[in-house]
């Protein structure tokens, strides 16, 4: 991630999510800044991942619908079988973005790289 002028490392389980320009982060990760990708490697070794509980998928899948609602898709937005999921200029609804969740994550981040207020 570049800040400023310098590059910074941030472990993926403080990314709440992300889009063409913007990350929203965990309010905890400020703490967690690394300059050097061999730490983050190393702390992912020694720490036994934990995978996020039902709740905390929940309010990740909650903030993805708020950051997305209202927002027009730029680009038609396709499943990996083919199927359309979003149609360009659609104004995305609540249901729109669940959808694109329910499709995988790499259908999600794609509609959230192609949005525009």
């Amino acid at each position: 991630m570049q800040t400023g002028e310098s590059e910074t490392i941030l472990s993926a389980d403080f990314v709440m999510t992300y889009g063409r320009d913007i990350v929203v982060v965990k309010e905890e990760a400020p703490g967690h800044f690394l300059d050097d990708p061999e730490k983050l490697l190393t702390k992912e070794v020694e720490e036994e991942l934990e995978q996020p509980g039902e709740e905390g998928m929940e309010a990740l899948r909650a903030k993805q619908v708020e950051l997305l609602k209202a927002k027009k898709a730029v680009k038609d937005i396709y499943a990996g079988n083919g199927e359309q999921v979003i149609a360009a200029g659609t104004v995305l609804s609540e249901e729109d973005i669940k959808r694109a969740q329910e499709a995988g994550p790499g259908v999600f981040v794609e509609l959230s790289m192609h949005v525009d207020e």
